[in-house]
Order: structure tokens, then sequence, then C-alpha cells
């Protein structure tokens, strides 16, 4: 769900309860959720999105991705993070965040950029 006033995306793959660890320094992007029980990926937090999106825009242009009013896949957000991301351990984040988001298809409804 995308939240105007935080300009964040929160993803949420199981009901698990959980603790939450910054991962991405990068604009503030990315937060993921560990569940308590499984320590494995249960969701994340996206903030700064249209930050992010400007940034990847301008430093990637390889990864042309056109966004505009209606609903943008995650799995593509995560894709880009994994353009920009350079630490190993940190890439694992978000292909496991990817992978998730692909197998769910999840998408969310963003404004546009005008």
């Amino acid at each position: 769900m995308y939240n105007v006033d935080g300009d964040c995306i929160e993803f949420l793959i199981s009901d698990e309860s959980y603790s939450a660890e910054r991962v991405d320094d990068f604009l503030d992007f990315l937060t993921v959720f560990y569940g308590q029980q499984t320590r494995e990926i249960v969701g994340s937090l996206i903030k700064g999105y249209r930050k992010f999106v400007d940034n990847i825009v301008k430093s990637c242009p390889g990864f042309l991705v056109e966004i505009s009013d209606g609903p943008v896949r995650l799995s593509h957000l995560f894709t880009a993070g994994l353009w920009k991301q350079g630490d190993p351990i940190r890439r694992v984040h978000y292909r496991k965040l990817r992978d998730s988001a692909e197998k769910t298809n999840v998408s969310v409804e963003v404004p546009s950029f005008a």
C-alpha cells in the first residue's frame, strides 16, 4: 500500500510478527521485516519512493520504466534497487523481495510525478 503523506510503500508477505532492519541507506530506501519465529523476510517498507525513482531514472538510464498514474509492480522497484546496490548481502534482500513480489504479482497504485 502506498502512503502519500509518508511517500512510502509497505509490502507484507506474511502476517507473522516481525522485527525491522534498515538494509539500504540509499535515500532511506529499504527496511526489511524479518519474521520473529522464522527469521525469514516477511515484508518491507520502501521509503522515499519519489526520490528513489527520480534517482534511478537519472543514474541508471538502462533501467527505464515509465511511471504514470496507476499500478506499479513492486518487483520492478526491487529490480531497480538491485541495479543500484553493490553490496552482495544487500543484493540478497532485494532478490528475495523481488521474487516474493513476482510470485504474488503485487502492484501498488501511486500518484503521477506531474
